[in-house]
């Protein structure tokens, strides 16, 4: 009887051909030998894309900050879809923004990492996860004053109003050099003072 042999794949190039020739030899005890073909296709593997998370990034608190992401993929004809985690711990990717170049905010100060995934819709889809470090510097409080000069007589109750703001995270005090100032919590403050008598 003859013994069917399998060709093996060593040295056949996967990445470039698709399509191979597979010969199947039988050989009795005497010699006698027939070969029988039949072919292969074989996909090749997905590429998953090259991405960057552009970086490093450095913004004021509360500002808007556009990210700049980018990717190519050695696969043509594919579709590429950008996610963003905003606060990557390294381990678990939480999807905070969305597309190549969205534009975020940070509400407080100091450094911290983000990361890009770029997922292909290849068979099967693959995707990448890059980082880049943000740093967020601290910003002074908004502070106006509705009237540049308040007139009177002494002993008069002299007051003024404006506003104030910052961003959420940050607490902010009020303090005037004469008087009294109230902050009040819609972002607004008022102010009064008595001129004393000699």
């Amino acid at each position: 009887e003859g013994n069917a042999l399998r060709v093996g794949s060593a040295g056949l190039d996967f990445e470039t051909l698709n399509t191979y020739s597979v010969g199947v030899r039988s050989t009795d005890a005497a010699g006698a030998s027939i070969v029988r073909t039949f072919n292969i296709s074989v996909n090749n593997l997905n590429d998953a894309p090259i991405a960057s998370a552009g970086g490093p990034y450095s913004i004021g608190e509360g500002q808007p900050l556009a990210l700049i992401g980018s990717a190519t993929d050695q696969d043509s004809g594919q579709i590429l879809t950008y996610e963003w985690d905003l606060d990557y711990d390294g381990s678990v990717f939480n999807l905070d923004a969305s597309g190549q170049s969205p534009t975020v905010v940070f509400p407080e100060q100091g450094s911290r990492t983000i990361a890009l995934r770029v997922r292909d819709n290849g068979t099967p889809a693959r995707e990448s996860i890059v980082t880049a470090t943000v740093n967020v510097s601290n910003r002074n409080p908004v502070l106006a004053v509705n009237q540049a000069t308040v007139s009177g007589n002494v002993l008069d109750t002299f007051t003024n109003s404006g506003t104030w703001s910052d961003v959420v995270s940050d607490t902010v005090t009020l303090a005037a050099s004469l008087g009294v100032v109230t902050k009040n919590s819609d972002g607004t403050w008022s102010w009064s003072y008595v001129p004393p008598a000699k």
